[in-house]
């Protein structure tokens, strides 16, 4: 699967359709570091491809990580 983002309608969709394509493989979601405008974003981002990932039956196949550039809290 090829580089996408949620921050432009285009790739929004471009995003979600390769998610739903993908059968099996590993997918990272950057997060990028602070500040921005939508904190919550990357995450949500990564929790709804998850989701959808988890409802097309393909959790046990499709590993997600997210690597995030900011420090825990």
């Amino acid at each position: 699967m090829r580089n996408h983002h949620a921050w432009d309608p285009g790739h929004a969709l471009a995003l979600g359709a390769a998610s739903r394509r993908l059968e099996s493989g590993n997918v990272v979601f950057g997060v990028p570091p602070a500040p921005y405008e939508c904190p919550p974003a990357p995450y949500e981002v990564t929790l709804l491809v998850a989701d959808l990932i988890k409802e097309l039956g393909r959790s046990g196949r499709v590993k997600i990580t997210p690597v995030d550039a900011n420090a825990n809290p």
